[in-house]
């Protein structure tokens, strides 16, 4: 088994969580983050390390699966300044489900919903989906969208893949209690 690191952090997404992604989205405008040659992602652009897709617009639905280390942060901002300035309708971001890093809760306020994968994802690490590699992490797939179609879209999808999670952004009554207490007559 390789691990993940530094000098190797390009893993492709699997075909499982492949399938899902378009089940999700239904059309990607955007995979900033490409593979050269053949692209795993179907998707209408692919930016690959060569045409450094930090550079450059993304607009419409994105598909982002970053490349995993100290350079994962950046990618998570582009992302940020991107649905922020309305550009990105829509995203899904593949990440390290590193709850304790500074991108995380940067992009936590654009996150409708998040989805636990149960189990380390076994990546690729070329476009043949030959070689596979289990990640030495647990991962998340992050969904930005109000669009209420896409998050029922996203819970039927991910759910069969893992935990999905959603942020209590507003109680419907703020008398209301998220643990319930006990009380004995």
């Amino acid at each position: 088994m390789i691990s993940i690191s530094p000098e190797n952090c390009e893993w492709y997404t699997p075909s499982k969580i492949k399938k899902a992604i378009y089940n999700t989205l239904l059309k990607i405008d955007l995979d900033p983050c490409s593979n050269p040659g053949y692209p795993n992602i179907e998707a209408s652009h692919h930016y690959t390390k060569i045409d450094d897709g930090l550079t450059k617009t993304w607009c419409g639905n994105v598909y982002m699966n970053p490349p995993y280390g100290s350079h994962t942060k950046k990618w998570v901002r582009k992302m940020i300044d991107s649905y922020q300035s309305g550009n990105v309708l829509q995203a899904l971001i593949l990440l390290p489900a590193r709850i304790e890093t500074n991108y995380w809760y940067d992009l936590s306020p654009c996150v409708s919903m998040w989805c636990a994968i149960h189990n380390r994802i076994k990546f690729s690490s070329d476009s043949s989906s030959k070689i596979k590699n289990v990640g030495s992490f647990g991962s998340a797939m992050m969904l930005l969208s109000d669009d209420i179609s896409t998050q029922e879209r996203f819970i039927d999808n991910f759910g069969k893949i893992g935990i999905i999670y959603a942020e209590v952004k507003k109680l419907a009554n703020p008398q209301m209690r998220l643990v319930s207490e006990v009380t004995s007559e």
